[in-house]
């Protein structure tokens, strides 16, 4: 890590402070500069005026205790890493920061400075993958909302459907809250499931190399679709994105 980090310790106890500040001064694998405060208003103002790489936050100030402590950092500083300093008093309170974003957490007289390091180092790697992850997400959700070609979200580990856009609403004639309400079977003729299923546990669901099914509309009426089928995160779940293109009126021309 080549750029100097601008670390900011939000710690009280004056003792405790003297020992990270220590290791964080033999740690030798990048540059840093150390802002001090004991308490939590003096963090949140420096928040105001600075951008930190990192912040190592004790949960237990004079004007914050606990899992508020973190909750108050974090909404002023959303995309800036926290890694917990955790007494054996607060590890209830670390587990749930953890659990509520916060990058990682240490217990104060259990590690020195080559887990500090390693611990800093992951948590703003991990903090960055996060953060490009959010923004591949929002990208994938406008191609996904605003693409011309029929598409929909189903869950991983059963047939139900998840998402759907515009256009495949447009296309096959049922509602949003139809399609929620529905399972992807459904959207195929009965003759076909077989080879739906066969398919489906044959590539594990992801299929790169398009396969053409048969849909059938709202209206009763059936059209051939070339299906590819992408894993994807949405809302927090493993899902798989169908790419339900209509080639009907393209088959029917080749076939001419």
């Amino acid at each position: 890590m080549n750029k100097r980090l601008q670390i900011l310790v939000v710690e009280d106890n004056a003792g405790d402070y003297l020992l990270i500040e220590q290791m964080l001064l033999e740690i030798r694998d990048f540059q840093k500069d150390i802002i001090h405060v004991d308490a939590l208003a003096n963090a949140i103002q420096n928040i105001q005026k600075k951008n930190f790489d990192v912040i190592l936050l004790d949960l237990s100030l004079p004007d914050s205790y606990g899992i508020d402590s973190f909750f108050r950092i974090s909404q002023h500083a959303p995309q800036t890493p926290v890694l917990i300093l955790s007494g054996l008093n607060d590890m209830k309170f670390a587990h749930e920061a953890v659990k509520n974003g916060a990058q990682d957490y240490l217990v104060k007289g259990e590690f020195e400075e080559k887990l500090l390091a390693k611990s800093i180092t992951y948590s703003i790697e991990r903090k960055h993958s996060i953060e490009l992850l959010r923004e591949s997400q929002e990208t994938y959700r406008l191609l996904f909302e605003n693409n011309p070609i029929p598409m929909y979200i189903r869950e991983k580990d059963s047939f139900k459907i998840v998402g759907v856009n515009q256009s495949a609403v447009n296309h096959f004639g049922y509602s949003e809250e139809e399609f929620l309400q529905m399972t992807v079977t459904e959207l195929h003729p009965p003759e076909e499931i077989d080879f739906l299923l066969k398919t489906i546990v044959e590539s594990e669901g992801n299929y790169n190399v398009p396969e053409i099914f048969r849909h059938v509309c709202k209206n009763g009426k059936i059209v051939f679709v070339e299906c590819r089928v992408r894993e994807m995160l949405f809302q927090g779940n493993l899902c798989y994105l169908v790419l339900a293109d209509d080639i009907t009126d393209k088959r029917r021309v080749q076939e001419e």
